[in-house]
């Protein structure tokens, strides 16, 4: 579904950040990238949407070319990049982002999402997190 083949991106020229890096993303697969402040988490995800200059290499989505798309092209492409840190809207509770987030979504799409969700957060929150489908 994601495809990332020789991604080489950075803020000048002179400074690349992501050299050479390969990914590759499967249908219905949740892939985390971890890693120290600094180290290119930040900018792999800018990369990909065509918010850090000088891309080299390939990004396919769904089968599609999107390297070096109008970020637009990319976001309507069902491609999402959002903000570290929850700063967007800081007085919503995780579950009224969750739910602006999902506003497009029918029901059934929603229920699973949200449920998918609570499982996460029930993971790695020990479960403090309390998420109903409405």
């Amino acid at each position: 579904m994601l495809q990332l083949s020789n991604i080489t991106a950075g803020y000048t020229k002179e400074n690349m950040i992501l050299k050479g890096i390969n990914l590759s993303v499967g249908e219905n697969e949740v892939v985390a990238i971890v890693g120290q402040n600094g180290s290119g988490k930040s900018t792999l995800a800018k990369s990909i949407m065509n918010l850090v200059p000088y891309i080299n290499g390939e990004i396919i989505f769904d089968g599609n070319d999107v390297t070096n798309k109008d970020t637009a092209v990319i976001s309507k492409s069902g491609i999402g990049f959002f903000l570290q840190g929850g700063r967007i809207f800081p007085n919503l509770t995780v579950e009224e982002n969750i739910i602006f987030a999902s506003e497009d979504l029918n029901k059934k799409d929603y229920t699973e999402r949200l449920e998918t969700i609570k499982t996460y957060f029930e993971l790695f929150n020990n479960g403090r997190m309390n998420l109903q489908a409405s």
